[in-house]
């Protein structure tokens, strides 16, 4: 399984990436694009099989990615409040183990 990303993958994790130095909570899909990132699910599930991130989703339109590789690897985006469960469709990147225990 190859790690390249396409441009528009990589714009996706740059953004992101930034989200998490920040500590600020994981945008939506909506403030994705408006923040320029083109077709953010299918990008999402591109970084997710490559390795380059893992997205984990909650209710009320939350999630939250950790950084796989790369210089920020364990970086997260904010965290959801801890009473609110995770949902059944959260994405683990392959051979990452489950960092948030």
């Amino acid at each position: 399984m190859g790690t390249a990303l396409t441009a528009r993958a990589q714009d996706l994790l740059d953004i992101l990436t930034g989200a998490a130095i920040a500590g600020e909570r994981c945008p939506t899909n909506l403030e994705l694009v408006n923040l320029g990132a083109a077709h953010p699910q299918r990008y999402l599930r591109e970084l997710v099989d490559k390795g380059h991130i893992e997205v984990r989703f909650y209710g009320q339109n939350f999630r939250v990615v950790v950084i796989c590789l790369g210089t920020h690897t364990g970086w997260h985006t904010k965290f959801a409040p801890k009473d609110w469960d995770e949902q059944p469709k959260s994405k683990r990147a392959r051979g990452v183990k489950e960092w948030w225990k």
